[in-house]
């Protein structure tokens, strides 16, 4: 195998593996660790002599499998039920999350993120409901691909506060649905103790109610 060839390779391995949580489940488009050290070892061995490997494009495979490794731990205790000592919560620390909610809580107008899954292609609408059931902010997302859609709660009019988030989407003839919302947002705080705890703005979530881990904001 070419240097070149086994660069492309890792690049694109390593792409699929960082871009969302669900990657790191692995998948057949998706990498592990083992497979990037087998790969990693090949180019070594097999790279040109005349023409080694550059060292900068080196440094950026080597911190993109960090953080693929980091990733996988954190979900493998995300699906464990997480863990209570800090050393575990520190791990969640400067990551997006997606929790089991529908609920968001606003901050400064900025609500962090809602995920929800179109059957179909969709004219969209997202709604703010307060505790009593009354909507209080909606804006039209416009037409919107099938698929799963990661949405940014920012730049809203609402005051702080906790809001159940809701999408209305209406397909071409004229067919209303409700998909299933997920909220969640970047990790900027944790709370150790026997009931572990992260904080998304400002609000204390569960680590049991962590459905899924991120590296960005980007679209599944």
């Amino acid at each position: 195998m070419s240097n070149e060839s086994t660069i492309n390779a890792l690049s694109s391995s390593l792409s699929k593996a960082t871009n969302g949580a669900s990657a790191v489940k692995k998948g057949k488009d998706t990498i592990g660790s083992t497979d990037f050290m087998n790969l990693l070892v090949a180019q070594l061995k097999n790279q040109d002599p005349l023409n080694p490997m550059d060292n900068q494009q080196f440094a950026v495979q080597l911190a993109q499998f960090s953080q693929l490794e980091q990733l996988v731990s954190i979900n493998d205790k995300v699906g464990k039920g997480g863990g209570g000592d800090f050393s575990s919560l520190a791990s969640y620390l400067g990551h997006q999350v997606v929790t089991n909610s529908d609920s968001a809580t606003i901050v400064n107008n900025d609500g962090g993120s809602a995920l929800f899954n179109l059957t179909e292609a969709s004219n969209v609408q997202l709604r703010l409901v307060d505790s009593t059931g009354r909507m209080v902010e909606s804006y039209d997302l416009g037409a919107l691909t099938a698929g799963k859609q990661n949405i940014q709660l920012s730049g809203l009019s609402t005051a702080s506060g906790t809001y159940k988030v809701e999408v209305v989407a209406t397909s071409a003839s004229g067919v209303q649905s409700k998909p299933t919302v997920f909220t969640g947002g970047m990790v900027s705080g944790v709370v150790p103790g026997p009931d572990p705890k992260v904080i998304i703005n400002g609000k204390e979530v569960s680590t049991a109610d962590i459905k899924e881990v991120r590296l960005g904001y980007s679209n599944p």
